[in-house]
């Protein structure tokens, strides 16, 4: 009976041991338990700030419209061509450029004007210079070709009467083309010569008012000599010579559109002759045209 009651006490002692240690194990797995689940539920909860189908709906809506047409505009204006003022204002104008002259003249006549009985040559060689000994003929195709390229380069569209010297075309017959194809304005390039070698200096020539064949054009005629006269003295400093009203010449006679002749000076001064063979001075001489030309436009 006594040892009953001492393996009785022993129990309970153990037990008193023991339990602590259980209860610790439940609780500290009942710790790890819940540690777990809140690891768990992090993934969740870093999910909820991602951007709701709705919230990307309201970004497409209010920022990337914006950046889209910012993209579209720049892609829109580089497509389109750069176009400056003065080429605005002068797209699809057709100019006809003569080249006075060529290298052989044909002496053989033709009426100065539609119906007239008055005759002159069809086309001469034109004047020489006395220093350089070149040709008009030749001078006259230089700077035309230049003044053709220059034109073009602004948006105008360009014909020429001719591109060449060896060529067998009359006055009436380049102031034709001009008006078959319609054109806006006729230039016809030359240049000026005198017995009087202290002669020089820039002039343009047009028709009357009273001329009898296309008077009805001289105030476009006349504004345009005005307005590359002007332009030509500008841009190169010459002496202004005015402008030569005169019916005596085939070229502007025959003319349904408006026409000047430019005398870009004389080949028979020697000083001027020395400009007018140079390439600087020739290229003064087309900017000033265009220069002209574009005014003309702006008022006509």
């Amino acid at each position: 009976m006594q040892n009953t009651n001492k393996s009785k006490g022993m129990h309970g002692s153990r037990m008193k041991v023991i339990l602590p240690i259980i209860m610790c194990f439940v609780i500290l797995c009942y710790l790890v338990g819940c540690e777990s689940k809140n690891l768990t539920q992090e993934v969740p909860l870093k999910q909820v700030h991602t951007p709701s189908p709705e919230h990307d709906t309201k970004l497409v809506e209010t920022v990337e419209p914006d950046h889209v047409r910012s993209i579209e505009n720049e892609t829109t204006r580089s497509a389109e061509p750069r176009i400056s003022p003065s080429s605005k204002a002068t797209m699809q104008k057709l100019i006809v450029i003569d080249a006075g002259h060529q290298a052989k003249g044909n002496s053989e006549q033709e009426p100065i004007g539609p119906g007239a009985k008055k005759t002159k040559k069809k086309v001469s060689g034109g004047t020489r210079g006395t220093t350089t000994g070149m040709y008009e003929y030749k001078l006259n195709l230089i700077v035309a070709l230049k003044l053709q390229g220059r034109l073009q380069d602004a948006g105008y569209r360009v014909i020429m009467t001719r591109t060449s010297n060896e060529v067998n075309i009359s006055n009436a017959q380049r102031a034709k083309m001009a008006n078959d194809a319609g054109a806006d304005a006729m230039i016809r390039i030359h240049a000026n010569g005198s017995e009087n070698q202290s002669v020089c200096g820039v002039e343009t020539i047009s028709n009357t008012i009273d001329n009898p064949y296309n008077g009805d054009i001289y105030p476009e005629c006349h504004l345009l000599s005005e307005c590359l006269l002007t332009g030509i003295v500008d841009a190169t400093g010459a002496q202004d010579k005015g402008i030569w009203e005169t019916d005596t010449m085939t070229g502007i006679n025959w003319s349904k559109v408006p026409t000047t002749i430019v005398e870009m000076g004389y080949m028979t001064n020697k000083e001027e002759e020395t400009l007018l063979t140079s390439d600087d001075y020739q290229n003064k001489i087309v900017e000033g045209i265009v220069a002209g030309l574009n005014q003309y436009f702006k008022i006509n």
